[in-house]
């Protein structure tokens, strides 16, 4: 009880914490940089930084969660230093950034009255549907390739696994940053999660065989990277539709809307993965003497594992893909809006300056 208290309470305070760094995170492309070519500039950058915090996401578990029983002896050392190092980055950035505060000259209403105005952006309600299922899908991948590594290519080293995955994730990067213009938000997506589709499926087909097991990784690693451009750029369509019907930018009320949809949605993804193995008769690991040792199992809950990692997320994919032809913010009609759009940036970005040029500057006396 004293540890599920402890967990609890660690939980609530960095999950606070990080929604409340986040929605700032989400808010400051547009108080940082005022036009379209600035925002993009960033859009790139912050894609490149995304793909490093996204490997070693993916590789320090793998490295320190599989392969031995018990915990890792340098787990903890590496979970505070990467926590002490990433708070000093955040608390030393945080006074490197200069606001232009251009976003800032408009009334800002209250928390239920934004909430309220959300409401009349259809296309955004459109986009928490797959968004609610890929913050199932993440964290069910995620775990699932610990699993896998652990109890299906046991004793096989799964850095060719890594490295597919990794040069997947470079490749879709590459790809879909060149094409996305072409290709739009919304077919990039869906294009990206019918590839991860058919990369997990083929998983669930061939995982078990050593020769050929780091193939689907390569097409879950391209398929990844896209989809994580396409979400962005998409959610900046939505907000940018809201702007078309309120007049304002409103990033943050959106950034904060988001993780109650999604946040719930991890949750779920855990109980869901476990509930599954467990239904297939999944052994937990036993605990002697304070260490977790693994337990054999058999074709059918090796099987539940496979069926919990690849089909579950491929099926959730399908649907978020479906339901992405309905989201309406795509096309030669919504590419004229879009235009009208940076007109109003153009005009706001004149007006701001303007508001900076009349404030009186202070009279220099000696």
């Amino acid at each position: 009880m004293g540890l599920f208290l402890n967990f609890l309470a660690a939980l609530f305070l960095l999950d606070t914490m990080f929604t409340i760094v986040g929605v700032c995170f989400f808010s400051l492309p547009n108080e940082i940089a005022v036009t379209a070519k600035q925002r993009a500039s960033i859009g790139v950058y912050s894609g490149i930084i995304g793909m490093i915090n996204l490997v070693l996401g993916l590789v320090i578990p793998v490295v320190l969660l599989t392969g031995q029983e018990g915990t890792h002896p340098m787990f903890a050392p590496v979970i505070i230093t990467i926590g002490l190092i990433s708070s000093l980055l955040l608390f030393i950035t945080s006074f490197g950034i200069k606001e232009n505060l251009f976003a800032q000259l408009q009334e800002h209403e209250g928390f239920i009255e934004g909430l309220k105005l959300t409401l009349k952006n259809k296309p955004f309600w459109i986009l928490m549907i797959p968004a609610f299922l890929l913050g199932i899908i993440y964290p069910i991948v995620s775990m699932g390739l610990l699993y896998y590594i652990d109890y299906l290519i046991p004793g096989r080293d799964p850095i060719y696994m890594l490295l597919a995955l990794l040069i997947g994730i470079i490749l879709g990067m590459i790809i879909n940053m060149k094409k996305i213009a072409k290709w739009q938000p919304k077919k990039t997506m869906m294009m990206d999660a019918y590839l991860i589709t058919a990369g997990l499926v083929l998983l669930f087909i061939i995982g078990h065989n050593s020769m050929l097991f780091a193939i689907p990784f390569l097409f879950i690693g391209i398929g990844y990277a896209g989809m994580s451009i396409a979400n962005f750029a998409l959610m900046g369509d939505a907000i940018d539709n809201d702007e078309l019907i309120t007049g304002k930018r409103r990033e943050a009320i959106y950034g904060g809307v988001n993780a109650i949809v999604t946040k719930p949605a991890i949750s779920i993804a855990n109980a869901l993965f476990l509930a599954i193995i467990a239904g297939f008769g999944f052994k937990a690991p036993l605990i002697v003497g304070g260490v977790d040792v693994k337990q054999p199992q058999d074709v059918f809950a090796l099987t539940g594992i496979l069926i919990a990692f690849c089909i579950v997320p491929a099926i959730l994919l399908v649907i978020s893909a479906l339901t992405l032809r309905w989201y309406p913010l795509d096309g030669p009609e919504w590419l004229k809006k879009k235009k009208y759009v940076m007109e109003l940036h153009e005009q706001k970005e004149k007006e701001y300056l303007k508001s900076l040029s009349e404030k009186p500057k202070p009279i220099k006396t000696d």
